[in-house]
């Protein structure tokens, strides 16, 4: 059996926690074929994120807490998190297993998320590969800060403002067998071989912009040779503490797809985007003018 190790690392994620519990159990129920254990990385709660991970805790699943001191914690938050990363990467190392799942706590996923993730790791022999995670069921691609091409090292979040930003969702959505050679992403789930995560690479080493407001992933990713943006496996992720929406997102997770956009919903969305466009065109550049 395939040996996969799933980390997390979380602060603070009290409200997210139930929900990933539930995407874990889902993946538990669908599982025959592969060992999952599971890791947990968390620091300094200041709610009850350790208390409800130590309920759920039982024999693949391993809790690290660590508390830093003040003067660590009043670091802006990007350079900590290269620390982190760098601390919780270390341990991993550490770990027998033969592929490593990286997700952030507020991602809502599945198994066959995971099984087709394993699936092309093998036949296509890359080094790690990234999803497409979507943003409150739509289908544009979330994670911004994270993404850069090879014509593009910066994104803005908003694809209004960015044609490029939108030329790559567009990409994602109607050249869905492709898989994009990408310099950087992350999008909150992020499956990487063994051998590559415990090769040389490091969040922290060699790298020059820890005190630039960059994003921790772009160092470490600039140091795998073969990573691809997979589009067609979209996680939800849900930036709001909004319950309603957490669980509609867990509905269609909950069906087990690991494609999960909704193509009507994009139309409107699209349509929505032309008709405040053209508005904008003629307010401030046909009636002014």
């Amino acid at each position: 059996m395939k040996k996969i190790l799933i980390s997390f690392m979380l602060r603070n994620n009290e409200k997210y926690i139930p929900y990933m519990f539930k995407c874990i159990d889902l993946v538990e129920e669908k599982n025959k074929i592969f060992t999952i254990n599971y890791i947990f990385y968390t620091n300094n709660n200041e709610d009850k994120t350790l208390e409800l991970l130590e309920e759920k805790k039982g024999k693949n699943f391993q809790i690290i807490n660590k508390n830093y001191d003040e003067k660590f914690l009043k670091q802006p938050r990007i350079k900590k998190l290269h620390y982190l990363r760098e601390d919780f990467l270390q341990i991993i190392k550490t770990l027998n297993f033969d592929y490593l799942l990286m997700l952030d706590s507020d991602i809502f996923f599945n198994y066959s998320m995971i099984k087709d993730s394993i699936d092309i790791l093998e036949k296509k022999n890359y080094d790690a590969i990234t999803t497409n995670t979507v943003k409150h069921n739509t289908p544009f691609y979330y994670d911004s800060f994270s993404l850069s091409t090879k014509d593009r090292k910066k994104y803005s979040p908003n694809i209004l403002t960015d044609f490029k930003f939108l030329k790559f969702n567009f990409w994602t959505l109607w050249d869905a067998n492709n898989h994009m050679d990408v310099e950087s992403a992350f999008g909150g789930f992020y499956m990487i071989r063994s051998k590559t995560i415990k090769s040389d690479i490091s969040y922290i080493k060699d790298n020059k912009d820890i005190e630039k407001n960059i994003c921790e992933h772009k160092h470490f990713n600039r140091q795998i040779k073969n990573l691809k943006f997979i589009n067609h496996i979209t996680p939800f992720w849900c930036d709001k503490e909004d319950i309603e929406l957490y669980n509609k997102s867990y509905d269609i997770i909950k069906e087990d797809k690991s494609d999960n956009r909704n193509f009507f919903r994009f139309f409107i969305t699209i349509f929505l985007y032309l008709v405040i466009l053209l508005l904008f065109v003629y307010f401030f550049y046909i009636k002014i003018f």
